[in-house]
This record gives C-alpha cells, structure tokens and sequence, in this order.
C-alpha cells in the first residue's frame, strides 16, 4: 500500500513538474508556477515515505528508478501519441 502511494506521488509529481515547464506539450499554456513547487513538494514526500518502507541506500535506488522511469517515459508517450495523429 505504501508502494502505491510512494509511485503515485512521484507519478504526480512528474506530470506537475511536467505540465509546468514552459517546453512542454501536453496543455496548451504550460502550468502556473505553483504546481512547479507542488511537484518538488511532492517529490520531497515520496522521499520521506520511502524512508518509511525501505532502509539504507535502497531508499535512495528505488526513489532515483522510480522517478527517472516516470521522467523517461511522460514526455515519451506524449511525444507518440502526437506523432501518430
């Protein structure tokens, strides 16, 4: 349950993080810059609950894969998805 949680958070993080940078494609205005502190707010969080789960140097590996995986992956599937159309 709390793995769900920890990936959700970074999963959200990641689209905030996302939306917010004025690169991206996935809104037509990129987001406020608020969201921009809300997905480091929420980055911040998943690091402390993997704290909760995990110990040592394994918090660190399974945080770092987790949000490298989700970053790799939104704007590749948003790229895609636009290719396609």
């Amino acid at each position: 349950m709390i793995i769900s949680l920890l990936v959700g958070l970074i999963l959200c993080a990641v689209f905030l993080l996302y939306g917010s940078n004025k690169h991206q494609h996935l809104y037509a205005k990129p987001l406020p810059k608020y969201c921009k502190w809300l997905g480091f707010l929420f980055i911040s969080s998943a690091l402390y609950i993997a704290t909760l789960q995990f110990s040592g140097v394994a918090v660190l590996l399974s945080w770092l894969m987790v949000s490298m995986l989700c970053l790799v992956i939104l704007p590749s599937v948003i790229f895609f998805s636009k290719v396609k159309k």
